[in-house]
């Protein structure tokens, strides 16, 4: 269960990060466990990609490392920035790659292996025009073990 945060403006999409109390306000993705076939997904849903069956939301975590990345300089959609990158996110606690936007102010792609944290600012409008929250990449130096 997640710890509710007071947004000066709305996320984008609901369902797709929470916040932890410790640290404050830490944000993470939320995802979905199979409770049949033990799959993990993201963004959650209601049910199973695979089997249909109910999941579970989980805390997939808010750290990985950078798989493969691109900017794309096309029309960006919903006001993003011009270029945006994309990267796909091998996350570190939980055996799963996922597509998210990373930081706009990167103005080339984030190298393969590079570790990132998610973080949240506002970027673009949502579907009616307003001003969003959305969730993002950005890079971090690697975390040091003891």
């Amino acid at each position: 269960m997640s710890t509710q945060v007071a947004l000066p403006i709305k996320l984008f999409a609901d369902d797709i990060v929470g916040f932890s109390a410790s640290p404050a306000s830490t944000p993470y993705l939320i995802g979905g466990r199979c409770d049949r076939c033990d799959k993990l997904c993201f963004p959650w849903t209601q049910r199973c990609r695979h089997c249909q069956a109910p999941l579970t939301r989980v805390n997939l975590g808010s750290r990985g490392r950078v798989h493969s990345a691109t900017l794309v300089r096309t029309k960006p959609p919903l006001g993003l920035p011009r270029p945006y990158g994309l990267a796909y996110v091998d996350l570190d606690d939980a055996p799963l790659r996922v597509l998210m936007l990373v930081d706009g102010h990167e103005n080339q792609p984030l190298s393969i292996g590079r570790h990132v944290q998610l973080d949240i600012a506002e970027l673009g409008v949502d579907a009616s025009g307003e001003r969003c929250l959305r969730p993002f990449f950005r890079a971090i130096a690697p975390v040091e073990h003891a």
